[in-house]
């Protein structure tokens, strides 16, 4: 609360100081040192002391070539008209959508399919089958060691074969 009285203070103070202001009195004093005996009082005051300031209050004014800008009247280009026509045709479109009722659709009946589980099913017979593919190609590229087909052979010349029999030497 305190500080909010500090503030209306303040503001009632700054509005007491502005009460007794008049803008025409300032303007009067400006435009008198523009008469022709101005640069007289000018040189008297140069040779015064410096120490002494005198306040002048400056109203701006605007220059010639803002205040023409500002009288005239915007032009606009046919690009910028038809940039304006595509965002207008574009904002009643939005506008249009957003007004629209819609209603959720239901869920499809496909989704609840166990599609998932059909799938590892699949990849799983496939990788079977490729494994049985894979084993029965390996099995038919197999060549037999060589000493097993040479014992096959003597085996059977063996089995031809009459045993040679050697007389007993006695």
């Amino acid at each position: 609360e305190d500080s909010t009285n500090k503030y209306e203070r303040a503001l009632a103070k700054v509005d007491k100081l502005w009460e007794d202001f008049n803008i025409s009195e300032h303007a009067q004093r400006r435009h008198s040192f523009s008469s022709p005996g101005h640069k007289n009082k000018r040189q008297s005051y140069d040779t015064k002391t410096t120490s002494e300031w005198r306040h002048r209050l400056t109203i701006p004014q605007p220059f010639k070539m803002s205040i023409r800008e500002a009288l005239k009247e915007k032009k606009r280009t046919s690009a910028q008209e038809d940039l304006e026509q595509r965002r207008l045709a574009k904002l009643k479109q939005e506008e249009a959508e957003c007004e629209k009722k819609f209603k959720a659709q239901p869920v499809p009946a496909h989704v609840y399919l166990p599609k998932y589980e059909d799938i590892m099913e699949k990849n799983e017979t496939r990788r079977r089958y490729v494994k049985q593919i894979c084993q029965e190609l390996l099995k038919s590229q197999v060549k037999p060691f060589n000493f097993d087909t040479r014992e096959k052979e003597k085996k059977l010349l063996r089995a031809h074969s009459a045993p040679i029999r050697r007389p007993e030497i006695t």
